[in-house]
């Protein structure tokens, strides 16, 4: 390795050229090649209608608190009718649409279905100033504004005016005078059956993230169809590997159901909750929880659920075979069934 000086005169080694790229043969690497060689659907939209066909009752999204909890079906359904509906306000193929709300249904239903009609999504933070509204308005080149109602007052300081005409602005949540598009109006007039023109293709722009500004003003990074689906993929596979290895860690290095079921009996006893396990034969377990530390005994039941719906990850991640269910038993209690199904359920 050579060296050069730095201008103050000492000496600085040259960077090693081999360190300037990730070797070709590293596992990571490999791994990456693997996925994206890997057939994958041609956008984010058709990825959602094959999940839809596959898991039509299964939930897809839940909103602890809001209790709103959307399945795979609902949600395609949902897609199609806010698709034709922001059509109808002359959103299309290659629009640039900023949406501003807050984490609740109305954020995903717009992203995927501006994804359907190869429109573009510019998210924006919901504590953005009138200023930094403005600025990413302009720099995006948006044609139309999603915003949450509450949020109004912001697009509405913005030095100048709004950049955008009102008819080109969705309120989401309460009605507002002057501003025609209502997002849950519209959505419920919305076709369920409606089909775009043309489907995005891979390498169509499906968002623009900005940074956070820490230096500078925000930049766009500009995001395909196809990154979405490859690092959907990678993180899947990645969260595959990290489950297997911590179990691995724990001292489980199977991933049947009596192996699952040690590794779930594991997390509660490290979070000090009550529970016992029914050893019924190696391809079905119970676990009966009796407490849900370090919450009350009485924890509310989207508590509850959120908790389970941990044990229901892991599960899926360790294997695609197992089907874990709840029940409750009591007031204060819960049977958790853990059986192998025999088949791919995920």
């Amino acid at each position: 390795m050579t060296h050069h000086l730095h201008p103050r005169g000492t000496p600085v080694p040259e960077v090693d050229e081999r360190m300037s790229s990730p070797d070709p043969a590293w596992p990571s690497q490999c791994l990456m090649r693997d996925i994206e060689a890997a057939p994958m659907p041609a956008s984010v939209a058709a990825l959602l209608d094959v999940s839809a066909m596959r898991h039509p009752q299964r939930a897809f999204l839940h909103f602890f608190d809001d209790a709103d909890v959307i399945t795979y079906g609902e949600m395609a359904r949902l897609v199609r009718r806010a698709a034709s509906a922001l059509a109808g306000c002359g959103v299309g193929p290659g629009s640039h649409v900023v949406v501003m709300v807050h984490t609740c249904r109305h954020y995903p239903v717009s992203w995927l279905a501006l994804a359907f009609l190869g429109a573009v999504t510019v998210p924006v933070n919901h504590r953005y100033t009138p200023r930094e509204l403005a600025y990413m308005l302009d720099d995006a080149r948006a044609s139309h504004l999603v915003i949450a109602a509450d949020l109004l007052p912001v697009l509405e300081a913005v030095e100048g005016g709004s950049p955008l005409p009102r008819d080109h602005v969705i309120v989401a949540g309460a009605r507002c005078d002057g501003y025609p598009h209502h997002w849950e109006s519209l959505v419920d007039r919305g076709d369920s059956f409606y089909r775009a023109d043309a489907a995005p293709a891979p390498d169509s722009l499906m968002n623009i993230q900005y940074t956070s500004g820490t230096t500078g003003l925000p930049k766009g990074a500009l995001q395909t169809h196809r990154y979405w689906l490859t690092f959907s993929r990678a993180w899947t596979t990645s969260s595959c590997c990290r489950a297997t290895a911590s179990a691995a860690r724990l001292g489980v290095h199977g991933t049947s159901a009596r192996d699952v079921a040690s590794v779930l009996a594991g997390l509660l006893a490290c979070c000090s909750q009550d529970h016992a396990r029914e050893d019924l034969s190696a391809g079905r377990q119970r676990i009966v929880v009796s407490s849900f530390k370090p919450f009350e005994d009485d924890a509310p039941q989207g508590l509850r659920e959120a908790i389970f719906h941990f044990q229901v990850m892991t599960t899926r991640l360790l294997n695609g075979h197992l089907r874990i269910t709840r029940t409750a038993d009591g007031p204060t209690r819960e049977v958790w069934e853990i059986e192998d199904a025999g088949r791919w359920l995920w």
